[in-house]
């Protein structure tokens, strides 16, 4: 497929006649509707399980991550393809235009590469004014493009996007990324959280070690970012209730630090692959097609090292059975509390 110059246009008719001309589809729309009508524009199905991949819409600076995000995009395509695990795709566009990412493309362009690889069909929502900044992966998929909210050219708020995101995917994986990544997805899970049957809804947060390269200090990225909700907690201006319902929905993992691409890479895609395999427990309704026992014995392998998958706040206990036993096998050296 021929690659495609980003669109010099923010006139959306003129943007979709373009990349419809090199074979993508495009479907403008207005606003995300509700989220099952959401998830039919996306083609997902009521007993698809939908993994929403989050990230930095720029280039990383943390040592293998960028290969990291499309190996684990590029594996679970293929995993999908040969085990039939329902599993489509989900992200909010990436700078990826047809050819192999180099060192300027972003996360969502890694990952956006590695997911339209295997013939697998991708999903990716993005907002009109962002099409500009990122453009749009150049190969078969379905896009959703969401009308900029306001008339302003310069508009990049990302409300409509994210909101929507949330409503499509089943498994939300955050990726290192901007400093409101993760506060963004927390405040969307906490509103849905009140105002639907939220067990649906998860998110992996991967939090690899990252080195300074001014300090030189190593901590894990999203430490900070946790210890500022911990403190905000102990002040009272987060309750108790929110940080519970943080440990019912999301898990950490904190890779060993000596970890290289391709071990980070397998251990976050057999976290996935045992969240997927216990949906069943959080989501009985969907109808999910059961896992094979082979990719299991295959796939699902125990961290190494130092590496750890846990409830995101220390001292709040989970409350919710729903994540299974496969995850405590993989940390044994760690394992969840998943008692009532």
């Amino acid at each position: 497929m021929t690659a495609l110059e980003k669109p010099f246009t923010t006139d959306l008719d003129q943007i979709v006649a373009e990349y419809e001309r090199v074979g993508m589809k495009i479907i403008p729309v207005g606003n995300i509707g509700r989220p099952q009508e959401l998830r039919e524009m996306l083609r997902i199905r009521e007993n698809d399980f939908c993994v929403c991949a989050y990230m930095a819409s720029s280039p990383s600076k943390i040592p293998g991550i960028k290969e990291v995000v499309r190996t684990v995009a590029e594996t679970l395509g293929r995993l999908d393809a040969q085990y039939d695990l329902d599993m489509p795709m989900l992200s909010g566009g990436g700078n990826y235009l047809g050819a192999f990412p180099d060192e300027n493309t972003s996360l969502m362009g890694e990952w956006a590469y590695g997911a339209t690889r295997n013939d697998r069909m991708a999903r990716f929502v993005i907002t009109q004014g962002l099409i500009q900044k990122e453009g749009l992966p150049l190969h078969r998929g379905v896009t959703v493009c969401l009308k900029q909210l306001l008339d302003l050219e310069d508009d990049l708020r990302l409300g409509a996007r994210t909101d929507g995101l949330l409503y499509g995917g089943d498994l939300g994986v955050i990726f290192p990324g901007g400093g409101g990544t993760l506060i963004e997805k927390l405040d969307e899970l906490m509103t849905i959280s009140i105002n639907t049957n939220s067990i649906m809804k998860k998110l992996l947060l991967i939090d690899p070690v990252f080195q300074d390269p001014i300090t030189t200090s190593a901590a894990p990225f999203w430490a900070g970012t946790i210890h500022q909700l911990t403190t905000m907690n102990h002040a009272g201006t987060i309750s108790d209730r929110a940080l519970r319902l943080f440990n019912e929905h999301c898990l950490v993992y904190r890779p060993d630090a000596s970890l290289g691409p391709s071990q980070m890479s397998a251990e976050i895609t057999s976290i996935i692959l045992a969240i997927r395999a216990e949906a069943h427990r959080f989501n009985p309704n969907a109808g999910y097609a059961p896992i094979r026992g082979d990719l299991l014995t295959q796939y699902l392998i125990p961290l190494v090292g130092s590496g750890t998958i846990s409830q995101m706040f220390d001292g709040h206990a989970l409350q919710d059975r729903s994540w299974g036993s496969s995850l405590r096998y993989l940390s044994q050296g760690n394992p969840l509390d998943l008692r009532m």
